[in-house]
């Protein structure tokens, strides 16, 4: 069960550091991810442990990519595979959001198109569920589909 702590003793409660990690990383149940989320929206002081966490783990997932294309010199892009799985995503930031069901049309090593319902700004952290896997990825783009929106996201991290 995800907890609060203080940080010093004359501060409010704050989001341990671990279930903050934790729920970076979407390893959180539902139960657990909501008292955290709530938090989020009222405490600036964890909105910015937040997004040191998520910078951390986007500069960690960067730095394996790097030295995966230092050992992997070929250079061309991965193959693409259609699909029309179910999916669910949530935004991480730069606001939090709940869970809301995407299609997931292609995929390859290093990048996800989803149809969403919403549109997603450039640039977004967001938590991609697909069957029992959760990517952390950034949106490169979204575009109006007609009957929605069409995002692509660069993963960052798989779990």
């Amino acid at each position: 069960m995800a907890s609060l702590t203080r940080m010093d003793a004359n501060e409010p409660l704050h989001i341990h550091d671990d279930d903050l990690d934790l729920y970076v990383a979407g390893r959180l149940s539902a139960a657990d991810s909501y008292p955290i989320r709530a938090h989020l929206i009222e405490c600036e002081v964890c909105g910015r442990r937040l997004a040191r966490a998520v910078e951390c783990m986007l500069e960690l997932a960067a730095q394996s990519r790097s030295r995966f294309r230092l050992v992997n010199r070929e250079r061309r892009q991965e193959p693409r595979t259609s699909t029309n799985d179910p999916g669910s995503m949530r935004m991480l930031h730069p606001v939090v959001g709940d869970w809301s069901n995407v299609r997931i049309l292609d995929a390859s090593k290093s990048g996800i198109r989803v149809q969403t319902s919403e549109f997603i700004q450039t640039g977004s952290l967001v938590q991609l569920r697909i069957k029992n896997t959760i990517v952390l990825g950034e949106v490169r783009y979204c575009v109006d589909a007609g009957d929605g929106f069409y995002a692509g996201v660069q993963v960052q991290d798989l779990h």
